[in-house]
């Protein structure tokens, strides 16, 4: 190994101490420093060798890490910006469908909103309006967060059903 290579597979290891990074990541943090193309190859493809870069790994344990803030949908899109192929997210969320329910996420996520919003149960009972709003305003909340309109619909009227009997 020449002490180029050594120089940039260092610093690729360094970038890699941080946190865990996608090829294309690596790639273009490599290119920043306009390295040479041959020379990225070279590094990448030790990386990959010696699995310090696996996109697939790297896709599961970003949805592990993150499925309590967001949705499958966001989770994907964020992957997807990432540079993990469509192939990788799949394999991904099959590896960890059994732990991943969308709607018991979204139902966590949004009780935890709930908790933090003051909503007038008694309101939300008689007036149809204020109801609605309420609605809409969760069901934006789980949108951004990256749930499917079902798991949205399904989620929100029944917490906000339950909160009514509860009262």
């Amino acid at each position: 190994m020449t002490k180029e290579q050594e120089k940039w597979l260092n610093y690729a290891l360094n970038l890699l101490s941080v946190k865990m990074r996608t090829e294309r990541e690596m790639r273009e943090k490599l290119e920043k420093k306009q390295v040479e193309a041959t020379m990225i190859q070279l590094v990448l493809s030790y990386l990959k060798e010696k699995r310090f870069i696996d996109d697939s790994h790297y896709a599961k344990v970003y949805i592990e890490s993150h499925q309590n803030r967001y949705g499958p949908y966001r989770l994907k899109q964020s992957l997807r910006q990432k540079g993990v192929t469509d192939e990788k997210i799949q394999w991904a969320f099959e590896e960890l469908e059994a732990s991943l329910n969308p709607e018991v996420e979204a139902e966590r996520i949004l009780k935890k909103k709930m908790d933090t919003l003051s909503i007038d149960f008694d309101q939300v009972k008689s007036d149809y309006v204020y109801r609605r709003k309420m609605q809409n305003k969760l069901s934006q909340f789980l949108a951004y967060r990256g749930f499917s309109i079902d798991v949205i619909r399904h989620v929100v009227s029944r917490l906000l059903t339950e909160e009514f009997f509860d009262e």
